[in-house]
């Protein structure tokens, strides 16, 4: 029902239910909702959801928390790319 709404206002997946979220907190790290860690390294870490995968590249990440579908990260982060 919203969901046109929404998407007229450029705001489909900010209010909507979405798959997934993230928000990335400056070069300290960030928080990733909605994910599963599929491989990690320090420069790359791959995240599956249902649908794709998030790929998120930087300098010295670290998973600081990583609960039942939330994963906290420390770090640069570079670049977040959708799969």
């Amino acid at each position: 029902m919203f969901e046109n709404f929404f998407a007229s206002l450029g705001l489909d997946c900010e209010l909507s239910p979405c798959k997934y979220r993230y928000s990335v907190y400056g070069r300290s790290g960030g928080i990733f909702e909605g994910v599963k860690i599929e491989s990690y390294t320090p420069s790359e870490i791959i995240f599956s959801f249902s649908g794709g995968k998030l790929a998120v590249t930087g300098k010295n990440m670290a998973v600081k928390k990583y609960f039942e579908s939330e994963v906290a990260l420390s770090g640069e982060i570079c670049g977040v790319e959708l799969k």
